[in-house]
C-alpha cells in the first residue's frame, strides 16, 4: 500500500531502507492505496519463537506480545544488528501501485463438480465486492450467487490459504493467510499464490473478478512468481 511517514517531523520515502536513533519518532499517516503497509525492521523483532515464527496470530492468541494486537504504550525491542547495507531503495518501475480492482486467477476445483454449469459461468464473468466481514482469516463477497448442484456442504476437508468457499448463501468466500485449516464448504476454485498475495490489499468495496488459469498455467505462474521475488535483492539502488 501507500502512506505518508515522517521521521521527528521530516517527510521520509517508503520503498527504502531508512536509519533512526534511539528516541526517534517515526509517525506513519493512513493508508492512501491498498490496504496495508509494513514496517520491516533490520534483524527482527525480539518476541519468544512460536512454531518457528515471531508473528502474531491474533485469532489463536498467541505469538508477538501475548498473542494480541499491538496498542499505546507497547515496547518492541529489537536485536543488534550491523549498519552495513543501508541506504538501498526499491526502484521506482517495481514498486507496485494498488487500486480499487483485481483480477484473480484460479484452478476450478477440487469439488468444481458439485456447482452448475451456470454457476461456474456467474462465478467467473462476474465482479463481487469485498464486504467489511473480511480479515486476514478470508474474505467474504457480495456478488451474484453461485448455484450448487443439490447439497452446500461437504465432509470437513483440509483447506489451504487461496481455496474460494461457496456456503449456502452461494456468496463465495476466499482463504486468505489466517485461515482455518479444515472446513465443510465446498470449494469451486483455488486462488494462484501471486494473485492471493496481492490481494491482500484489496479492502472492503475493492472489485475482484475471477478468471480461469489451468494447473499448468498456474505453476509456470509461481515459479516466474519466485524467481522475480528471488531477484529484487539485486535491483535494489544504492542511495548517499
Amino acid at each position: 500500500g501507500k502512506t505518508s511517514v515522517e521521521i521527528n517531523g521530516k517527510k521520509a520515502h517508503m520503498w527504502q531502507t531508512l536509519t533512526v536513533c534511539k528516541g526517534d519518532i517515526i509517525s506513519v499517516g493512513k493508508v492512501e492505496s491498498g490496504c496495508r503497509c509494513y514496517l520491516s525492521i533490520r534483524g527482527g523483532i525480539n518476541v519468544p519463537m512460536v512454531l518457528g515464527s515471531r508473528s502474531t496470530y491474533v485469532r489463536g492468541r498467541f505469538g508477538g506480545i501475548n498473542g494480541r494486537q499491538l496498542k499505546a504504550g507497547d515496547i518492541i525491542e529489537g536485536f543488534t544488528v550491523s549498519l552495513l547495507g543501508a541506504g538501498l531503495r526499491m526502484p521506482e518501475s517495481l514498486v507496485p501501485c494498488f487500486g480499487d480492482s483485481f483480477t484473480v486467477r484460479v484452478v476450478l476445483g477440487p469439488q468444481a463438480n458439485m456447482f452448475t454449469e451456470c454457476g461456474i459461468q456467474t462465478f467467473l464473468s462476474n465482479p463481487y465486492k469485498v464486504t467489511i466481514e473480511s480479515d486476514r482469516m478470508g474474505y467474504r463477497l457480495e456478488g451474484p450467487a453461485i448455484e450448487h448442484k443439490g447439497k452446500a456442504d461437504i465432509v470437513s476437508d483440509a483447506l489451504l490459504p487461496g481455496a474460494i468457499q461457496v456456503p449456502k448463501d452461494g456468496k463465495p468466500i476466499i482463504l486468505m493467510r489466517d485461515a482455518q485449516t479444515t472446513g465443510g464448504y465446498p470449494k469451486i476454485g483455488v486462488a494462484i499464490t501471486p494473485d492471493l498475495d496481492a490481494l491482500g490489499q484489496a479492502k472492503p468495496n475493492s472489485t475482484i473478478k475471477f478468471s480461469e488459469i489451468t494447473l499448468r498455467e498456474a505453476r509456470k505462474k509461481l515459479l516466474e512468481y519466485r524467481k522475480k521475488l528471488a531477484g529484487l535483492a539485486e535491483k535494489l539502488i544504492r542511495i548517499s
